[in-house]
């Protein structure tokens, strides 16, 4: 169905002269990697040939929108949240490729919109939980860097210091351990966190005995 938002005078492509020529919404049905997928497209319509032709940017918004609602529909990730996994980590997009043992330019692609599979979806959502990249890291970090390395380490601290943070301002468990006994003491001296419990592990309790 379409509906006219607006009438011009302009030039129809395929009519190849200037035309009576209306601008509005079309629905379409798309196919994406075999599965219909419907979206609602800006496209112009030449009213003396009866015929519709898009201008570029509006027919790539269309299929953007379309991969989008696949990517929704089939539980897969956004460009944007790809994206924000790899800025979570410090990481560049040729080093979380290399990190995840990809091609490096594999980031890049999905980053700009091409769509992953399910075989590369599922480590990236591994991922985004920091428990999850921390093992992986362990296992792969020399697939990376001395400079990427240390980014890396330097996020994971901020994100550990972020989440202590949290933990004591809503009274939830913390760990106690060495890499973080300077900040809970110092979370303890300034503020009320009586209600934050700490779970100390053997290492929590060597770092408190020091």
């Amino acid at each position: 169905m379409y509906k006219a938002i607006k009438k011009l005078k302009g030039e129809c492509p395929i009519c190849e002269d200037i035309t009576n020529l209306s601008y509005g919404t079309k629905s379409e049905t798309l196919t994406i990697n075999n599965q219909k997928i419907n979206v609602t497209s800006k496209v112009y319509r030449c009213e003396d040939g009866k015929h519709f032709f898009y201008d570029p940017v509006d027919e790539e918004n269309k299929f953007q929108d379309a991969y989008r609602k696949y990517r929704q529909i089939n539980g897969l990730l956004q460009p944007e949240e790809i994206k924000e996994i790899r800025k979570k980590y410090g990481l560049s997009q040729r080093a979380l490729a290399r990190f995840l043992g990809w091609g490096e330019i594999t980031i890049q692609r999905y980053e700009s919109g091409a769509i992953q599979d399910n075989a590369h979806n599922i480590p990236l959502l591994l991922i985004k939980e920091t428990s999850n990249f921390e093992k992986f890291y362990e296992k792969r970090k020399e697939q990376l860097d001395a400079k990427d390395i240390r980014k890396i380490n330097k996020h994971l601290d901020e994100i550990k210091q972020l989440t202590l943070f949290s933990a004591f301002r809503e009274g939830r468990k913390y760990e106690v351990n060495r890499s973080n006994l300077k900040l809970i003491r110092h979370l303890q001296s300034v503020g009320d966190y009586k209600y934050s419990i700490p779970i100390r592990t053997s290492e929590g309790e060597l770092a408190l005995a020091s």
